[in-house]
């Protein structure tokens, strides 16, 4: 009961200050600058700024985020397979880990090759279609 009208009492007090505490005269210091009086934003030094045509910039971070992954699944293949070997090792004879370390390779084989033929479809799409994603991420005639 007494914390019913704690909560009460609270959220009246909420809804009737609230509005009183929004309406407060706070001076606003006036910025002047050439938007009208809006003042101009800098970004910080540590941002990039894109000079040029922003479409390569475009197409450098497609190309080296293309690249990072080819070469993250790499290692990912690597370890896979590293794993995959010593599992072998200590199989002992068991053929039920030789048959775990097995699928193991299998899925390693199978996961790179997706990873290149997926690769290799972007290259067949800049050829084909006479594309450049990698480098400047144009159309053609534009």
């Amino acid at each position: 009961m007494i914390k019913t009208l704690a909560l009460n009492l609270l959220f009246f007090l909420f809804l009737t200050l609230t509005p009183h505490i929004l309406a407060a005269d706070i001076p606003i210091p006036p910025v002047t600058g050439d938007n009208g009086g809006l003042g101009t934003i800098e970004p910080p030094d540590t941002i990039p700024t894109v000079t040029g045509d922003p479409s390569s910039f475009v197409g450098k971070l497609i190309k080296n985020g293309i690249s990072l992954l080819l070469i993250v699944s790499f290692i990912i293949f690597f370890i896979w397979t590293l794993l995959a070997g010593l599992q072998f090792i200590f199989a002992s004879g068991d053929e039920k880990a030789i048959g775990s370390a097995w699928s193991r390779i299998y899925w390693g084989m199978i996961g790179i090759a997706v990873v290149l033929s997926s690769y290799a479809i972007v290259k067949l799409v800049e050829i084909f279609f006479n594309v450049d994603i990698f480098t400047n991420f144009k159309l053609p005639g534009s």
